[in-house]
């Protein structure tokens, strides 16, 4: 029996629970026997709870992330689609798989989505992203709104992250990061400012605050920004490595993005928001200089002892773990390490260069750190290489080919 994911085994444990709630006493022990059973079931290689079409269907829908096989990856999604029809991160892999225009497949899902919110307006609203049938729904919509930011229709985009938090106001998916980047891009200043005073009224989260400084600036707020920015060096003083030299080092920024996992106020959630603004950082060697000047400012006197050999890297690490316990290895150190690799490695070419004419400076990224630099470095790869490469997609392939990459 493959491996479950958390979503699986609590699908599995409602489904135990609707069929044998009759014969427990208690809601604790219900559960109890759900464990023990579930675990025999893993000794055994055989388990206790297939008789549910949507279990199954996640069976198949696993399977076939897990197939390199394009043909039979898409023969599996199918037939978890048969078993569970209505299940839109099922349809949207298909999706993925068949469609090649990305405006293609997300006009079917945006259908999709419509005719789903029709039929579960009241669960929707009733339980949100907490009841295990809805979660597919908010995933595509969020994958919809971001699709659209990332193509610059920040008014579809703002419409759909505000129907995500409408629907659901304690935001489980992140959205109102999403939303703070599609404001302050859209250099909607007056409603960036009353979204973040919404969410970090107590500037208490770098990640929105990376946002909240770029747009305050651009809006000509000097000394809000510098507070937030002086703010962000007291909560996680590690971060001032991005500031480090003499222009944006977006590179350094990227690489921090490539965690899977980070804490909050840690280095790492600092480049996520810096990365939502970055092109903004990149036009401006003005805001960026401010920036730069404001943290070097924030604490002159440890600049001063970290210069004599007084602070150490460790102290600094532990300051930051101090606001980031649970992830300990956020540190200036850490820091310091990654950009000594950022600057080691060959330089990157130019994000306007010809192979990369018309492509997304995050996508443009995602190829460079695989290894692709210039037309050369693709005439060996077919096009199933590229879409291998975590978040390109066939957007990015087909700007490939209109620029001269010619796949085997």
């Amino acid at each position: 029996m493959m491996g479950m994911n958390t979503e699986d085994i609590f699908l599995r444990l409602e489904n135990f629970k609707a069929t044998h709630r009759d014969d427990y006493d208690s809601e604790e022990e219900m559960v109890q026997a759900f464990i023990e059973q579930y675990n025999t079931s893993l000794e055994e290689g055989e388990s206790a709870f297939m008789s549910d079409d949507r279990i199954e269907a996640m069976e198949w829908y696993q399977d076939a992330a897990m197939t390199d096989d394009p043909d039979q990856a898409l023969i599996k999604l199918k037939k978890a689609l048969e078993l569970d029809p209505t299940n839109l991160d099922i349809k949207l892999a298909i999706y993925l798989e068949e469609e090649e225009d990305d405006q293609t497949y997300i006009s079917l899902l945006e259908a999709d989505l419509e005719a789903y919110y029709r039929n579960h307006r009241r669960e929707l609203a009733e339980s949100g992203y907490f009841d295990i049938d809805n979660r597919p729904y908010f995933r595509c919509l969020a994958h919809v709104a971001g699709y659209y930011k990332k193509e610059l229709r920040y008014d579809k985009a703002i419409n759909y992250f505000k129907q995500l938090l409408k629907l659901d106001d304690r935001d489980p998916l992140g959205v109102r990061y999403g939303l703070m980047g599609a404001y302050v891009n859209s250099f909607d200043f007056r409603k960036a400012r009353a979204h973040y005073k919404k969410y970090d009224r107590d500037h208490q989260d770098i990640q929105l605050m990376a946002m909240m400084i770029v747009a305050m600036w651009l809006e000509g707020d000097e000394a809000f920004a510098a507070k937030l920015i002086k703010k962000v060096v007291e909560l996680s003083p590690a971060s001032r490595l991005f500031f480090e030299e003499e222009f944006y080092d977006i590179d350094c920024v990227f690489d921090y993005t490539l965690e899977e996992s980070y804490s909050l106020n840690s280095p790492e959630a600092f480049a996520v928001g810096l990365m939502e603004v970055s092109t903004l950082l990149q036009q401006s060697q003005l805001m960026y200089r401010f920036i730069k000047d404001t943290v070097e400012q924030a604490d002159p006197q440890e600049k001063k002892s970290a210069k004599s050999g007084q602070t150490s890297q460790k102290a600094l690490a532990e300051d930051d773990q101090a606001v980031s316990a649970t992830k300990p290895d956020a540190s200036d150190k850490k820091a310091k390490s990654k950009a000594k690799k950022s600057k080691d490695k060959p330089a990157p070419a130019e994000a306007n260069s010809e192979v990369f004419q018309g492509i997304a400076p995050q996508y443009v990224h995602l190829l460079q750190e695989a290894g692709y630099q210039d037309i050369e470095d693709f005439k060996d790869l077919s096009q199933e290489d590229i879409l291998a490469i975590d978040g390109v997609g066939p957007s990015t392939l087909e700007k490939l080919k209109a620029n001269g990459v010619q796949f085997k």
